[in-house]
């Protein structure tokens, strides 16, 4: 069967929905979307921890047990290590006097010379432990009567001592009176500082906002529509987005071998084995 189909054709044409790139979009921005909750959820944990950690009061404390040895000391890099006041508990197992002493770090290391000891080099982070390292050779001598200490005092059982900053570097001496070996003891530094409580709590309360506003946008975008999958549409769009090109106008034509009209330079001949179901049904005359 042949149609003559003529007539100026429909300019109304609607393009395709490039499917490829939407979805590259759409997984861009799950992608992103489930970044910034995990990073939400990161910051929510670390607040959390910190918060239960650190307490209220915001404090950091570190302990150790030192075992027989001359002296203690604390050096310069853990007394002034922060710019907050340094707070030093050291308690002595058998319940014997103690004596504390705080001098500049030159005039405490003049005092001591070589002597036995144990110095606390550094503390451990979360892990709340301390670093100590024995040094020296000789004998303790008597500390106490020397007048280089800023501060000291005598204790029995434990001693208290509140390191204010801003005279550093400073060392911390705890020995025995008389220069008699120290035993075992026990020593804990420990910083305080309100604003670290508030700062973790101020992570935390980040951390759930980006975790939970994440979360929602992905909840949203997943429960929405589904994006048209790459190379398929469906029926009614293909219908929808398919330029017309049905003729405004026909005219009924011949035979297969019948003549076009001279006057149609527009007309086009379609050749089919069947009917177009759309196309409005020609019968020859």
């Amino acid at each position: 069967m042949v149609d003559r189909i003529t007539g100026a054709w429909g300019r109304a044409t609607t393009t395709f929905p490039d499917t490829k790139d939407d979805i590259v979009t759409t997984a861009t921005r799950r992608a992103l979307g489930l970044s910034v909750a995990v990073v939400g959820a990161v910051l929510a944990i670390l607040g959390l921890w910190l918060c239960v950690t650190l307490g209220p009061s915001g404090g950091a404390t570190f302990g150790s047990r030192v075992t027989q040895t001359g002296a203690l000391t604390i050096e310069p890099k853990v007394l002034n290590a922060l710019d907050v006041p340094t707070e030093v508990t050291v308690s002595r197992k058998d319940g014997g006097p103690l004596w504390v002493g705080l001098a500049g770090a030159s005039d405490a290391a003049a005092v001591l010379r070589d002597a036995r000891r144990t110095t606390v080099k550094g503390v451990s982070w979360p892990a709340g432990s301390m670093t100590s390292a024995r040094t020296g050779s000789t004998a303790m001598p008597d500390v106490t009567s020397a007048d280089v200490w800023r501060v000291s005092q005598q204790e029995r059982g434990s001693a208290s001592v509140v390191v204010a900053q801003g005279q550093g570097p400073e060392t911390l001496v705890v020995a025995a009176p008389g220069g008699a070996p120290l035993p075992d003891v026990d020593v804990t530094v420990a910083w305080h500082h309100k604003t670290w409580f508030f700062l973790s709590l101020l992570l935390l309360l980040v951390g759930a906002l980006l975790a939970a506003g994440a979360g929602f946008f992905l909840w949203q975008d997943l429960t929405a529509a589904p994006a048209p999958q790459a190379g398929a549409t469906s029926r009614s769009s293909r219908h929808q987005h398919r330029p017309n090109l049905l003729p405004q106008r026909l005219r009924r034509g011949g035979t297969t071998g019948g003549a076009a009209p001279a006057d149609t330079d527009d007309t086009v001949v379609i050749t089919t084995d069947r009917p177009d179901p759309g196309a409005p049904e020609e019968v020859d005359a």
